[in-house]
């Protein structure tokens, strides 16, 4: 904790080591990178390999939490890693990037691969929760990673992608998940926007091809309506495209396979919504549905009002 690793001592020059930053493996269990506060935080950026990679089976239980991995010291100009961010694979179980509260968050930002990839068999149990990926650490800035924000892959089983991270801005896919043996991956509760690619993308039999909803067009403002997989779990978006910038609160009915959202708020906020399906028992999330029209009436400000 509270290192700065692959910088000179300022915390915003490359000076990365040849391979990782921080290496956890051959069984390394129930270690912590990082902290709650900004005294604990590292700041791991610059380096040739990995930002983190935690490898390797019986590799269990480690925490990355409350990092900045690919920012300077400020989390605010991009000094990326050349592989992924984050790295987890060969068998590596049970870890978290990030945590339960905002004071865990990670920013993983600006490298050449993935923000964080999940990757092969017996890769099962991780969680990525509360990050900011592709962003600055404001959560507003484009610090994009050049491949997809999170990457599961090789098989990797039963992670979780949530709740509460912010995934924008990356050059490919928000979440990419693939391989037909890459299956019971939840992805949940997040903010996902502004990705050249998709907002989530199922490729290869990924998570079974678990089909997304079909929405009826156009929503009416005050519910969503849709077909999908009967009593599976249910969440719905709005943005100003087709992601997910504003995962939306609220309660869903059922009369067969067509279901009914009624959001909290009594309105959903963006100008489209989307929504994702997830199948109770085997864990696997859908892509986002196509984008239907909100419903609710757009409003123009007068000109005076933008302060043009």
């Amino acid at each position: 904790s509270g290192n700065y690793i692959g910088t000179d001592v300022t915390g915003t020059l490359d000076r990365g080591n040849t391979n990782e930053g921080v290496r956890i493996a051959s069984g390394a269990q129930n270690n912590t990178v990082g902290g709650q506060t900004a005294g604990e935080r590292n700041v791991i950026s610059g380096n040739n390999y990995y930002g983190v990679w935690i490898g390797g089976s019986e590799a269990d239980g480690n925490t990355v939490t409350g990092n900045y991995i690919g920012t300077d010291a400020a989390g605010a100009q991009e000094l990326g890693n050349t592989y992924d961010g984050v790295l987890i694979n060969d068998g590596a179980q049970n870890n978290t990037i990030g945590g339960q509260t905002a004071l865990e968050r990670n920013v993983i930002a600006a490298s050449t691969y993935s923000g964080v990839h999940i990757f092969g068999t017996g890769t099962d149990g991780n969680t990525v929760s509360h990050n900011y990926i592709g962003t600055d650490a404001t959560g507003t800035q484009d610090k994009g990673n050049s491949a997809h924000g999170v990457r599961i892959d090789g098989g990797a089983q039963n992670n979780t992608v949530g709740p509460n991270n912010l995934i924008a801005y990356n050059d490919s896919n928000g979440v990419f998940v693939s391989w037909y043996t890459t299956v019971g991956n939840t992805i949940t509760q997040n903010s996902i926007h502004s990705n050249t690619g998709l907002g989530i993308q199922l490729s290869d039999g990924g998570n079974g091809n678990m089909p997304h909803p079909d929405l009826d067009n156009p929503a009416d403002c005050t519910s969503v309506t849709g077909q999908a997989m009967p009593n599976a779990t249910i969440e719905v978006f709005s943005d100003a495209n087709g992601q997910g910038r504003f995962h939306e609160e609220g309660a869903v009915s059922w009369n067969g396979q067509v279901f009914t959202f009624y959001p909290t708020a009594g309105r959903v906020r963006g100008r489209m919504v989307t929504a994702t399906v997830t199948d109770p028992v085997t864990g696997n999330t859908s892509p986002f549905s196509d984008p239907v029209h909100s419903g609710c009436p757009e409003v123009f400000l007068p000109l005076a009002m933008k302060s043009y």
